[in-house]
């Protein structure tokens, strides 16, 4: 008895020190099921909060009509509008914006295009001329049809396109709409690039490239296996969607850290430091903003520079019009508090980058073209509402934008346009 009785004092010890132990495993459960409780009850206050205050989510729940497509791809140019189409264009927080595509798939009135009655000017651009985020009635080519009235505005911009495919358009529908003048944006965030790429978004394009100063097509016609292009849906995406349109708590969430440089670096250093992301557009703008250009910068230059060069000759030569190219700066340029959130964000040293070089060589190339342009950059930076020029949470122009421009478009050529 005596000589097993030590094995039975361990086996009660033990017992006896399990007893505290279990007590304090459903403690520990009992906090976390409360704390997990309190937490799911604080959510669903805070997501009743923002369902009922906030009206940037009555905006984003529109979203689920608005989220459409407005384009088709295209062989010739890369992508067009959808003839005849409609919808909403939200970007989830500054607008929501009906959309109305005329019979050619452009954002715009109908016009009898072939038949010309009174002089015309065409217009030729990316998303800021098509008029992202702003009312038909109150984007630019809309706003100098009502300040030009004896003259017959074509708006042919469409989302996305570039310096090359605007001249391509020029080319092809040119002689058949006989414009006096032709209006063509430059959008210094990422036209440069754009150019010497064959590739925007989900949809391929065609490429100029300059061989011995001459510019030669490629990708062009683009083939059907390249238009049928679909941009893979991972599961982190889909359940991020879900939750971007039926929770108002993350959606409100997503925006703060999107306009936060300084948290959304800290995320992104500790749970992607390993892994790829895809490009952010601020990179594209200081790609074009950097003193020392890469040699494919350089390239870029120089094919948008022939593309200039060739879009002026044409409607001098052929069609007997002027060229007027509209430079559109980023809001990098303009504002102060993002170049400064930019440069921390990727780690760049403020000496590296000139803002105004962009606009530096392409008034060089206006020039030494004899190209008529409208550098805003100046006028935008001294404008004492220069904050509602562009939207907060969107790269493109609120309607004060398109006004201002539209004011200075006119005070600048009024004399040409007589």
């Amino acid at each position: 008895m005596i000589k097993f009785l030590p094995k039975k004092i361990d086996k009660i010890i033990i017992l006896c020190n399990l007893i505290p132990m279990k007590k304090s495993i459903k403690n520990l459960l009992i906090n976390i099921s409360i704390f997990t409780v309190t937490l799911m009850v604080l959510l669903l206050l805070l997501e009743g909060f923002f369902r009922i205050t906030s009206q940037q989510w009555k905006k984003v729940n529109k979203k689920v009509v608005a989220n459409v497509n407005f384009f088709r791809p295209d062989k010739r140019f890369g992508w067009l509008g959808k003839p005849d189409f409609s919808g909403l264009a939200s970007n989830d927080y500054d607008f929501v914006a009906e959309v109305k595509l005329n019979s050619l798939g452009f954002r715009d009135k109908e016009h009898n295009y072939t038949t010309k009655t009174k002089k015309r000017i065409l217009i030729l651009g990316d998303s800021f001329f098509w008029g992202w985020g702003v009312e038909y009635d109150k984007i630019l080519p809309s706003l100098l049809q009502k300040k030009i009235p004896k003259y017959d505005i074509l708006n042919c911009a469409v989302t996305g396109f570039s310096t090359d495919q605007e001249y391509l358009y020029l080319k092809e529908k040119g002689r058949v709409y006989k414009p006096n003048f032709v209006i063509a944006g430059l959008y210094i965030g990422n036209d440069i690039q754009d150019n010497n790429s064959t590739r925007m978004n989900i949809y391929s394009k065609p490429k100029f490239n300059l061989n011995n100063n001459v510019l030669i097509l490629t990708n062009f016609p683009i083939s059907e296996e390249d238009m049928k292009h679909k941009v893979k849906i991972t599961l982190i995406n889909r359940i991020h969607k879900f939750l971007y349109y039926k929770s108002a708590l993350y959606n409100l969430s997503i925006k703060m850290l999107k306009n936060n440089f300084i948290l959304k670096k800290l995320i992104l250093s500790m749970f992607f430091r390993n892994k790829k992301i895809s490009k952010h557009h601020l990179e594209y703008e200081f790609e074009i903003m950097e003193k020392k250009s890469s040699p494919l910068i350089k390239k870029s230059w120089a094919i948008t520079e022939k593309l200039l060069e060739k879009m002026n000759q044409y409607c001098r030569d052929k069609l007997n019009a002027h060229l007027i190219i509209i430079l559109i700066p980023t809001k990098t340029q303009i504002y102060e508090e993002n170049y400064k959130s930019a440069l921390f964000y990727f780690n760049k040293k403020k000496e590296d980058y000139d803002r105004l070089l962009p606009n530096k060589k392409l008034i060089r190339i206006c020039k030494k073209y004899n190209i008529l342009y409208l550098d805003p950059i100046k006028a935008i930076k001294i404008n004492k509402d220069r904050n509602k020029i562009y939207f907060r949470h969107d790269i493109h122009w609120t309607e004060e934008g398109h006004q201002f421009i539209s004011v200075l478009f006119i005070k600048k050529f009024s004399h040409l346009l007589k």
